[in-house]
C-alpha cells in the first residue's frame, strides 16, 4: 500500500464524490478511480458503497479510514517536528481564549517581554469548551463536573454576586443566592459557560433566574453592570472591573459557586517548543492570581 494511494483514498472518503476529489487533487477522474480500484484489489475488498452519484464508506472503508487518518496525522506531525527543530525560535503559537479575555493584554505583554521571538495568534470565542478549532491550545471555563479529565486546571475561582450599590443587601458581609430569587439578573448568553453556570447555580438555590438583560460580549456586560440594571454572577479573579463604584461584590454564603479555568491541548497535534513554552507560561501566570 502506497502513501499516495492512502492520501487519495482519505480525500475521496471526505468528499464522498469522485469528481470532486479529483478536482481538489488536480488529476483526471479516471486516474483517481483506477488508484482506488488498485487499492481495493490489493486489500481484496470494496471500500465504498455507491448511492447515486455519491459514494460512501462501507464497513471495510471505515476501518481503513481510521488508520489512514492516524497515518496522515503522523506524517503531518513528522513534518511539523522537523520544521520545529529548524525554526523553533520563530514558531507561531495559536491559542483560543474562551475565558479570561480581560486578562489577555496582561498575558500577551508579559509573554512577549519574556519570549519576544515567539509569535502569538490569539482567537477569541465565547461559547463551548475544550478544543475550539485547529489551535494549539484552548483556554476555557467550566463547572466542576464539566472539566474534561485531560484538561489542565489553571484556576479555581468563586463567582461573586454583583449588586447595585443601593441594593437592600449592599452592606451585608455576604449574601445567600436563594435570597436573590426575586431579583432581575444580567446574564451572558445561554451558550456561554458563565451564562449556563448562572442559570444552573440559581436552580441549585431553588429558583429560576429572571433574566432581564442578556449580553454576548463580556466587555459590554461589564459596562452594563455600572448602570445598575440588575444583579449578576461574575468571576472573582479573571474579570478585571475598571469601575466598580456603582455596584458591590458579595461572596455567596449558601452555595459553593465556583468556575474552573482550564487549558486543553489539541488532541494528536505535535507540541513544539514554542507551544510548550506558552503552555508553561500560562500555568505559571494563573498560579499567581
Amino acid at each position: 500500500m502506497e502513501f499516495l494511494q492512502l492520501y487519495y483514498f482519505n480525500l475521496v472518503a471526505k468528499c464522498e464524490h469522485m469528481t470532486s476529489a479529483a478536482a481538489q487533487l488536480h488529476i483526471a477522474q479516471p486516474a483517481l478511480t483506477q488508484t482506488i480500484r488498485r487499492l481495493e484489489q490489493e486489500l481484496g475488498v470494496p471500500l465504498f458503497d455507491h448511492e447515486g452519484r455519491r459514494i460512501r464508506l462501507n464497513q471495510y472503508g471505515k476501518i481503513l479510514y481510521q488508520y489512514s487518518e492516524q497515518i496522515l496525522q503522523a506524517v503531518d506531525n513528522a513534518k511539523t517536528e522537523i520544521d520545529d527543530v529548524r525554526q523553533q525560535a520563530e514558531r507561531t503559537v495559536s491559542a483560543a481564549f474562551m475565558a479570561a479575555s480581560s486578562l489577555l493584554p496582561e498575558i500577551v505583554e508579559q509573554f512577549y517581554r519574556k519570549f519576544p521571538v515567539i509569535h502569538l495568534n490569539i482567537v477569541q470565542s465565547l461559547s463551548g469548551s475544550g478544543t475550539h478549532g485547529n489551535e494549539d491550545m484552548t483556554i476555557f471555563s467550566a463547572a466542576e463536573d464539566q472539566v474534561p479529565p485531560e484538561a489542565v486546571l489553571l484556576l479555581k475561582e468563586p463567582l461573586l454576586a454583583a449588586l447595585p450599590s443601593g441594593h437592600r443587601m449592599a452592606c451585608a458581609a455576604s449574601v445567600a443566592l436563594s435570597d436573590l430569587k426575586d431579583e432581575s439578573f444580567i446574564s451572558m448568553g445561554p451558550e456561554t459557560s458563565l451564562g449556563s453556570m448562572t442559570v444552573n447555580y440559581c436552580r441549585q438555590a431553588g429558583f429560576e433566574p429572571k433574566i432581564a438583560l442578556m449580553c454576548e460580549n463580556p466587555a459590554i456586560f461589564r459596562e452594563l453592570l455600572a448602570y445598575n440594571l440588575g444583579t449578576a454572577l461574575i468571576p472573582q479573579k479573571t474579570w478585571r472591573m475598571k469601575d466598580s463604584s456603582s455596584f458591590v461584590l458579595k461572596t455567596i454564603s449558601d452555595l459553593k459557586c465556583n468556575r474552573y479555568v482550564c487549558l486543553k491541548m489539541h488532541k494528536g497535534k505535535y507540541e513544539s517548543t514554542a507551544v510548550r513554552t506558552l503552555k508553561d507560561f500560562l500555568i505559571q501566570f494563573f498560579s499567581k492570581l
